[in-house]
C-alpha cells in the first residue's frame, strides 16, 4: 500500500507540473491562437481531461490512506467448484492490487465476492459475478481488526460477529467452548430474525 500511495503521490505531483505548464503556455500564447479556436478548444480539454485525472488520484490516494490504517476486515476462503485448493478473499473498504488492472488483493466491501462474508456462513454457498453465479464452498471465515496498521485481532468465525466487544474477546483469548456458544446464540438469533422467517 505505501508503495502504490508513493507511486500515486508521484503521479499526481507530475499532473499538478503539467497543469501549471498548461496554464503558462496558454497565457504566454493566448493571443496567438488560431483565430478558429482549435487550439484553444484543444488546450482546455487537454487541460480538463488533467485536472479530472488528478482528482480521480486525490480520491484514490485518500481511500488508500484510510486502508493503510485499516486494510482489511474479514477473510473468506473459498473453494470454487471443480477446484481442489481453496482461494482466500479478503474484504476491505476498497479494492486494492498491485497495479491497475490486475486481480485485487483486498476486495471493495461491496463487491460480489464479498457476499461470502456477509451472506454465507461454512458450507455451499455462491455468488453473482458478471460472468454468472459462481458456486462452491465456504471452508472458513475470518473477522480482523487493524488500526494504526497493527493486528488488534483476528479469529475464525463461521458466521460473521457485530458485537464489538465480543470479537475482541474471541480474537484474545476465544477457545472453543465459547465460540460454540456464540454460534449457537447466534444461529437461534437468525433463525428468529424477521428477515429469515419463512
Amino acid at each position: 500500500l505505501n508503495d502504490r500511495l508513493a507511486e500515486i503521490q508521484k503521479d499526481l505531483n507530475q499532473g499538478l507540473k503539467e497543469i501549471e505548464n498548461m496554464h503558462e503556455y496558454y497565457w504566454e500564447n493566448y493571443t496567438e491562437m488560431d483565430q478558429y479556436g482549435y487550439e484553444d478548444y484543444d488546450n482546455q480539454q487537454a487541460l480538463l481531461q488533467q485536472v479530472n485525472a488528478n482528482r480521480d488520484k486525490s480520491k484514490l490516494m485518500k481511500r488508500l490512506e484510510k486502508m493503510i490504517d485499516s486494510p482489511f476486515f474479514g477473510r473468506v476462503d473459498f473453494l470454487f467448484e471443480a477446484e481442489e485448493e481453496e482461494e482466500p478473499f479478503y474484504i476491505g473498504i476498497g479494492n486494492f492490487g498491485e497495479r491497475a488492472g490486475m486481480t485485487p488483493l483486498i476486495y471493495d466491501w461491496r463487491a460480489p465476492v464479498s457476499s461470502l462474508f456477509y451472506d454465507f456462513d461454512k458450507g455451499e454457498a455462491f455468488y453473482e459475478a458478471p460472468s454468472g453465479v459462481i458456486k462452491g464452498e465456504v471452508v472458513s471465515k475470518w473477522q480482523y481488526k487493524i488500526r494504526g496498521g497493527k493486528m488488534i485481532y483476528g479469529f475464525e468465525s463461521d458466521v460473521k460477529i457485530d458485537d464489538e466487544i465480543l470479537k475482541h474477546e474471541l480474537g484474545n483469548n476465544g477457545d472453543v467452548k465459547l465460540k460454540n456458544i456464540v454460534r449457537t446464540i447466534q444461529k437461534e438469533q437468525k433463525c428468529n430474525h424477521p428477515k429469515y422467517e419463512g
